[in-house]
């Protein structure tokens, strides 16, 4: 998928080469790919020949944390998370941010194609602190018995950390949890 859920612009489904392959006597052929850095969730792999013979599956790309930066920071130093991997739908497009169980935010991870840079200041407290990452919903209509009856209600229901795999309605995402300790120089 490529575009965005700010501009209003939309998005589309964009397919690129990712290699060419010739078969042997028998018609197989073997191919080792590296995972793309782009969006999470499912992306269709199709190989197709020659005589317009086609085989295709499904390989999903999973979120992860790419870096965590210091392992040690003095009181107000700076700390970066680089989450890989997040996806566009509006279940999968943003992950919540917890600092010592306290929410902070989210980032979003559409219109920089899965990568989500998080920049922090160390707390003044000195110990270990944990940060914990969590899938939630971007957008949507919460409907059902005790629905907000306001017609925006993402400030409320939506954009807060799933903190249960079975509270988030979309694909089974990881949470993700760092700790890193805070010392004075």
């Amino acid at each position: 998928m490529r575009g965005n859920r700010i501009s209003g612009g939309g998005w589309e489904v964009v397919e690129t080469d990712l290699a060419e392959v010739h078969t042997d006597a028998a018609g197989t052929f073997a191919l080792t790919l590296p995972t793309p850095d782009d969006l999470g969730g499912a992306h269709p792999i199709h190989a197709r020949a020659a005589d317009g013979a086609e085989a295709s599956f499904a390989y999903t790309i999973t979120p992860s944390v790419r870096l965590a930066s210091p392992a040690v920071v003095e009181p107000g130093g700076d700390v970066t998370v680089v989450l890989k991997g997040v996806g566009w739908t509006e279940t999968a497009n943003i992950y919540t941010v917890l600092l010592n169980n306290g929410y902070l935010g989210y980032g979003c991870g559409f219109n920089s194609q899965g990568d989500v840079t998080i920049h922090l200041k160390a707390p003044g407290q000195e110990g270990v602190h944990f940060l914990s990452f969590y899938p939630a919903i971007y957008q949507g209509e919460v409907t059902g018995p005790g629905a907000p009856p306001t017609p925006d209600a993402n400030a409320t229901y939506l954009q807060v950390p799933m903190l249960h795999a079975e509270d988030h309605p979309g694909k089974r995402l990881p949470a993700m949890h760092l700790a890193f300790e805070v010392r004075a120089p």
